[in-house]
């Protein structure tokens, strides 16, 4: 079982090359399916509305569910912006007419700019 926190760690570890080496996590990290959303060689990328740098503009990460678990997990390509979010011990499948994540992962995001000076 692990935490929020050991999600950030691990996907901010992942992406900044700790873990594998940075040419396998540039793989990683480009899209090999693009549409309703861009899939690499295991990292799901979205775009960032308030991006560390302008030249990657996108936060990377993946989701997960197993056994009454979901959680999904993005960072930036440099590790300083983070989002994770958990859930577990309730039967996923019984929510009423689906959660659609992006309805809670988006204005997180947003909030979470740092407000420009």
């Amino acid at each position: 079982m692990g935490t929020t926190e050991d999600l950030n760690d691990f996907t901010r570890a992942l992406v900044t090359g700790r873990l594998v080496d940075k040419a396998l996590v540039a793989q990683m990290m480009t899209p090999v399916t693009m549409g309703a959303i861009d899939y690499g060689l295991g990292l799901y990328r979205i775009p960032d509305p308030c991006p560390t740098s302008a030249d990657d503009p996108y936060l990377y990460g993946h989701d997960g569910a197993a056994m009454g678990t979901l959680s999904v997990a993005f960072t930036s390509p440099d590790g300083r912006r983070q989002l994770s979010v958990a859930a577990t011990g309730r039967d996923l499948t019984a929510l009423p007419g689906r959660v659609d994540l992006n309805t809670v992962l988006v204005p997180m995001l947003e909030a979470s700019c740092t407000p420009k000076s």
